[in-house]
């Protein structure tokens, strides 16, 4: 009986192997790097609002309590109804970066982001209703917009 001969190039598997590794290394240097989205970009801004808010709404769905967010020139806040009434929720303050000015419209009508807030001007509450609400930076991209519908859906626009 003949012996196998011995090997000469690589398997398929070795192939497959070393090709997800090459790729999985350039996701991660193009990552590092800010290729495709900037950290502070408007977008990933708006992105980042709307991840907070709806973790807010879930928990006012799964605690029966209402939750919020409040939008001033400087940044977000989270909150929660307590016996007390309104509390901002510790650790959850977010900044805008510098250069972004947002614009806030809560049914309809403009919200003035320069005054604290002493209550969320976007709420969530336990049967899955939201505030109605636009949310955009109109000086850094046009119609780039975070829409709040009334039935509880969170609709990012980009132009």
């Amino acid at each position: 009986m003949p012996g196998k001969s011995g090997q000469l190039g690589f398997s398929l598997i070795e192939l497959l192997v070393v090709i997800t590794i090459a790729a999985v290394l350039a996701t991660l240097v193009v990552l590092s790097a800010g290729g495709w989205s900037s950290e502070n970009s408007p977008e990933r801004q708006l992105q980042r609002f709307a991840a907070q808010l709806g973790q807010q709404c879930e928990h006012a769905l799964l605690q029966s309590r209402a939750r919020g967010m409040s939008v001033s020139d400087n940044g977000f806040q989270a909150w929660h109804l307590s016996s007390q009434g309104w509390q901002a929720l510790t650790g959850t303050a977010r900044q805008w970066p510098a250069g972004v000015q947002p614009r806030l419209m809560v049914d309809g009508f403009p919200v003035n982001l320069a005054a604290p807030a002493a209550t969320p001007q976007i709420v969530c509450e336990p049967l899955g209703e939201l505030t109605s609400f636009e949310l955009d930076f109109p000086g850094t991209s046009p119609g780039l917009r975070l829409l709040g519908h009334a039935h509880g859906r969170l609709e990012v626009l980009s132009p």
